[in-house]
């Protein structure tokens, strides 16, 4: 627009010199006419002269004035132009004025929003000093909030722990409770199944004297018969053991198969009743060994193998059994009391059949020679076996048969075609490992004691 407005004041400028140039000469010639009118005769040549030059002012004035008018033209035609211009400049003026009305009201409008706004900042940064205040406030309340969440945090963890740790506990301590409760029943058990009864066999008097006098053959079988037959009324002095009776080994006929401390012990009894004959007859006690214990129970497989109940010696699997282990046999087998007992069978029938079979052996022995009898004292009358030391082992076969083998190293092995033995002869005797009442207290002890870490690793479960 200001571009507009200098043109229209330059072209302005044009036609205001072209119309001052016309009025004056305008002017001149008005005077020129004037002089023309005021002149005399006598100056008629002189005004004539001054008339044409006058004249040819007016010429040229008017050559002038018609240039001028031209250019007037010219410049009128530039002046409606610029005119034209100056209004559609004016309209834009009055446009431009309106938009700058219309933007000095809005930049009013804005400078009071802005007015407001700086109030309102101003009330927003009073609000956020003191928001600030609060803020720096409750960040102090979210530390120590997170603080305390933290030493919750750690707190909770820490009692997660112990309890955890208490639970494990109890299960540990519960795992030793039934592990010690185990042993403790197995101890019982034990205790139970491991007890070797107390029998004492005395013998009657004159009874040495006549065996041995029958082995020498000063004594006759009958003269023996009737000194014997005075022991027979030990037949009944056998102590049942009531512990010994809750362990059954057969029930309804079934076959007796007996656990390996079962075997040993019942071979100490015998032993032990054997030995206080022996002792009578100042004769050499008999050991159990391992090996002893195997060579019986290489026999009872033997005897279990043959599908039937034995009614006497089977020496092929005697035989066998010396060839393996280098010895002599000397067999004594009771055929089974326990037979009169069909329902079920113990360990105490076992042991009170070996101690009948024993007594038996020993006063009701005849119509054997003596054989048993003369076994079981050491005294059979050969050197080479009773001055040999001799082994026990005992068993029953799955019938209930008990059988009693009085072993002695054969002297003979390598000579005379007599076979090498394949297993070495163990002679050491073997240790009685019996429960005994101050191992039951210890395990039932052991047993209070683990009960009572329990019931406190509890205690500590329900207090984490």
């Amino acid at each position: 627009m200001a571009s507009a407005s200098q043109s229209v004041a330059s072209q302005t400028g044009v036609v205001a010199s072209a119309s001052s140039q016309v009025v004056k000469t305008g002017n001149a010639l008005t005077s020129a006419q004037a002089a023309a009118n005021e002149v005399t005769s006598a100056n008629v040549t002189s005004a004539q002269t001054a008339v044409a030059s006058q004249a040819r002012a007016v010429d040229q004035a008017s050559a002038n004035q018609t240039s001028a008018s031209a250019v007037v033209e010219s410049a009128q035609v530039s002046v409606t132009s610029a005119s034209a211009q100056v209004v559609s400049q004016a309209a834009q003026v009055a446009s431009a004025q309106a938009n700058l009305s219309s933007a000095v009201e809005q930049t009013s409008q804005a400078q009071a929003v802005v007015s407001a706004a700086s109030t309102a900042v101003d009330h927003i940064q009073e609000s956020a000093s003191g928001a600030s205040v609060t803020v720096t406030a409750a960040q102090a309340n979210v530390a120590s909030a997170q603080a305390a969440q933290s030493q919750t945090t750690s707190a909770l963890s820490s009692a997660e722990k112990a309890l955890s740790a208490a639970k494990s506990q109890v299960v540990a301590q519960e795992a030793a409770v039934s592990a010690t409760q185990a042993a403790l029943t197995k101890a019982q058990a034990s205790a139970a199944a491991n007890q070797i009864p107390s029998s004492t066999i005395t013998l009657p008097a004159g009874y040495v004297a006549a065996l041995k006098g029958y082995v020498k053959g000063t004594v006759t079988s009958d003269e023996l018969n009737k000194i014997a037959a005075q022991g027979l009324n030990q037949f009944y002095d056998f102590q049942a053991n009531a512990a010994l009776s809750k362990v059954i080994v057969s029930q309804n006929g079934s076959t007796i198969t007996l656990t390996v401390q079962e075997v040993q012990n019942l071979s100490l009894y015998a032993q032990n009743l054997i030995n206080q004959i022996r002792a009578q007859f100042g004769t050499r006690a008999v050991l159990v060994t391992q090996s002893s214990l195997d060579y019986v129970e290489t026999v009872v497989a033997g005897y279990n193998a043959a599908g039937k109940a034995p009614t006497w010696h089977n020496e092929d699997v005697l035989n066998a059994a010396d060839d393996q282990y280098g010895t002599m046999f000397n067999e004594n087998m009771n055929i089974p009391y326990v037979g009169w007992f069909s329902d079920e069978v113990t360990l105490n029938d076992l042991y009170y059949d070996t101690y009948q079979g024993i007594v038996s052996m020993l006063y009701a022995d005849a119509h054997a020679n003596w054989g048993h009898a003369k076994s079981l004292a050491g005294d059979l009358g050969n050197h080479f076996y009773d001055d040999a030391q001799q082994y026990l082992g005992g068993g029953v076969t799955t019938w209930g048969d008990v059988l009693y083998e009085v072993l002695a190293l054969n002297p003979f092995v390598g000579m005379w075609g007599t076979p090498t033995p394949s297993k070495a002869f163990d002679t050491t005797p073997v240790k009685p490992t019996v429960t005994t009442a101050a191992d039951l207290t210890k395990a039932q002890n052991a047993l209070t004691a683990v009960t009572a870490r329990l019931t406190s690793a509890k205690a500590a479960v329900v207090a984490a």
